[in-house]
């Protein structure tokens, strides 16, 4: 079960647990979502997308910014292979970053399981924007929750960067009223996860936006669960919608 925090009016979120990582010779850098936890098993599909063998690494990280698989792979023209997230599911932690480096140019999707069923699956295939290239002070990023009487909304944010990125979290109804903010700080390769809002209409209903205002694009992560807690669905938001 992923450690959350409950969301107040204005609060500071912060994860402590650096990493330093080079990009080395590599060209682009992917980025995705990963859960390992207790009953969940994900599965890395790194797809190359040209028509020349191209070779890529493959880095797992837990919420913690610990790498926890570790893989090479070198695809022929168009070809596919998958790779198990390999980690310890005990551990609160065991959920966070995926990266994979190349200079070719890949398409990821992470086939995310529940028992022995497959619950959700990610398709990414732009990649990340170089810290050194980044020209704005801000992106503003988006994504729909939901808090009803039979289900929730889990937001995880993932730093897919090896410097520590800032922002705030917005959250509006419905009715575009403004229900909360607070602020939140990532430590590289770091994630963290937290309840948007609790319901509080009579009859157990709150929805609406999540507005993520932050130095750099990091991966937005939406849980949906049923009553019980139980993963009902995934949604992964890599893109944003305006720069300042």
């Amino acid at each position: 079960m992923k450690r959350w925090m409950a969301c107040a009016l204005v609060g500071a979120l912060c994860i402590l647990a650096p990493i330093c990582f080079g990009l080395c010779a590599f060209a682009r850098t992917y980025a995705l979502y990963h859960d390992s936890t207790e009953g969940r098993r994900t599965v890395v599909v790194v797809t190359n997308l040209n028509d020349d063998v191209a070779t890529g690494l493959l880095k797992a990280y837990d919420a913690d910014g610990r790498i926890v698989t570790r893989a090479n792979v070198t695809l022929e023209g168009f070809a596919s292979e998958a790779v198990v997230i390999e980690i310890d599911p005990e551990g609160e932690q065991a959920w966070g970053l995926v990266s994979v480096q190349t200079t070719g140019r890949f398409a990821l999707a992470a086939w995310i399981s529940l028992g022995d069923r497959w619950r959700s699956v990610e398709n990414v295939i732009a990649s990340l924007i170089p810290l050194e290239e980044i020209e704005y002070a801000g992106y503003w990023m988006t994504a729909n929750y939901a808090s009803t009487m039979n289900r929730s909304t889990l937001l995880l944010l993932v730093n897919p960067y090896d410097e520590p990125v800032c922002g705030e979290i917005y959250v509006h109804d419905e009715a575009g009223n403004r229900l909360s903010m607070r602020s939140f700080s990532l430590d590289a390769r770091t994630s963290a996860a937290l309840l948007p809002v609790e319901s509080r209409f009579a009859d157990g209903t709150t929805w609406g936006m999540l507005d993520i205002h932050c130095e750099a694009p990091i991966l937005l992560v939406m849980e949906h669960l049923d009553a019980e807690g139980g993963l009902i669905d995934l949604d992964l938001v890599s893109s944003f919608y305006l720069v300042d």
